[in-house]
């Protein structure tokens, strides 16, 4: 069983963070962490004053979703450029660089995601027993119609991820959305220090890396989300049922095979060490190159492990050279 932090962790508890918010969450958009997956941080600014999509029942339709989806510039780009394949019991199946996504037609069945030739990671969709049949409505976007106020699309994307969406049609939809994760072998769901998680196998060895969530309204405008997760299942609150919100809502995690780069475990002494300043984080990983903005981060990551008795994990994706960053117990 993992070390790494089990049990329910919000981010509304995070008091470090949320007192040093802006020098934070300056640091993590500079990096533009990914969870290639990269980890983008924050939603490029959307068109203001967007058409309605939904009529607001309870019935969320596959055309309800199709126009939803057609209406995000960044979805829509992923799509031009993903290569796809099929076959009876999938919607969509890709391959991109060794990695694949394989999304089903019966929603119960769950995406499957990894290496092509190596451990595959299954992810249950949120209401998966309220799904109708997946159907592809633009390339590598598969909808899913539902009955419950709140329909999933799942896409395939040009990076080898999968971007997981939820269509929130009215203030009476769910608030909460249940991603049930299994892993062969065991392992677990973290949260990362960024408001995004981690999923590690048995060996607490990086295999995916979720990308900090988001959800914003029919006209843009962001939408409160966070993840919790119990180290099995990662749910995405939305907080949407709320005056001034325009539906629909579209709720997103992304996830990404943590292919290139290596993971680091630091100790308790490292990691207070580290805590303590920019250049002694720079010292330290100085073999991957970072930039001192990512020191930086890495350090202020280690000071607030450091002083809640944890310690700090750190990946660095060799291409980038942006780490993630999650805490375990040491």
């Amino acid at each position: 069983m993992s070390q790494a932090i089990l049990g329910t962790i919000s981010h509304k508890n995070v008091g470090w963070f949320k007192q040093n918010k802006i020098q934070l969450m300056s640091g993590l958009f500079l990096l533009a962490m990914t969870l290639s997956i990269s980890l983008p941080v924050a939603v490029a600014a959307q068109p203001q004053g967007r058409r309605r999509h939904t009529n607001r029942n309870r019935q969320v339709t596959r055309a309800e979703v199709q126009q939803t989806i057609q209406s995000l510039p960044e979805v829509m780009d992923d799509s031009r450029q993903t290569n796809l394949q099929g076959d009876a019991d999938s919607a969509v199946t890709s391959i991109k660089d060794g990695n694949t996504v394989d999304v089903p037609k019966n929603a119960k069945e769950g995406v499957t995601f990894g290496a092509e030739n190596g451990p595959k990671v299954d992810i249950e969709l949120p209401n998966a027993d309220k799904a109708g049949e997946g159907t592809q409505v633009a390339p590598g976007v598969v909808a899913y119609e539902s009955d419950n106020g709140a329909a999933n699309a799942v896409q395939a994307d040009k990076n080898g991820g999968v971007r997981m969406m939820t269509i929130i049609d009215n203030p009476d939809a769910p608030t909460d959305y249940d991603y049930k994760v299994t892993i062969p072998n065991g392992g677990s769901v973290q949260l990362a220090v960024n408001g995004g998680a981690v999923i590690l196998d048995a060996n607490d060895q990086l295999l995916s890396i979720v990308d900090t969530p988001w959800a914003k309204d029919a006209t843009g405008k962001l939408v409160e989300t966070w993840f919790t997760t119990d180290g099995q299942t990662l749910t995405q609150h939305v907080k949407h049922n709320v005056p001034g919100v325009a539906y629909p809502v579209t709720a997103d995690p992304w996830i990404s095979w943590a292919w290139h780069g290596a993971t680091i475990y630091l100790s308790r002494n490292e990691t207070i060490a580290i805590g303590v300043g920019t250049g002694i984080a720079a010292g330290y990983f100085a073999w991957a190159r970072i930039p001192g903005a990512v020191a930086q981060t890495i350090s202020w990551g280690a000071a607030w492990a450091g002083s809640h008795g944890y310690c700090l994990a750190v990946y660095i994706n060799w291409w980038t050279r942006q780490p993630t960053l999650w805490l375990h117990r040491c």
